[in-house]
């Protein structure tokens, strides 16, 4: 047997918890390298998203050839 001691430093090391784990979403994450480079996120990711238009089709004939 490991001992007492032993076992209550394996516990904390481990991670367990009775309460639910704090999920981040992806855009989250996002937000958050975009500020660690020192951008502002909004202006960033608002200006990415106006900068591409997105087009859906539904019928592949229907769409341009390129």
């Amino acid at each position: 047997m490991k001992g007492i001691e032993f076992l209550r430093n394996i516990n904390p090391a481990a991670g367990l918890s009775i309460r639910p784990r704090t999920l981040v979403s992806k855009l989250d994450a996002l937000k958050e390298i975009i500020r660690a480079w020192g951008m502002n996120p909004e202006e960033f990711l608002t200006m990415q998203a106006l900068s591409s238009p997105h087009a859906t089709c539904a019928d592949p004939a229907a769409r341009k050839n390129d």
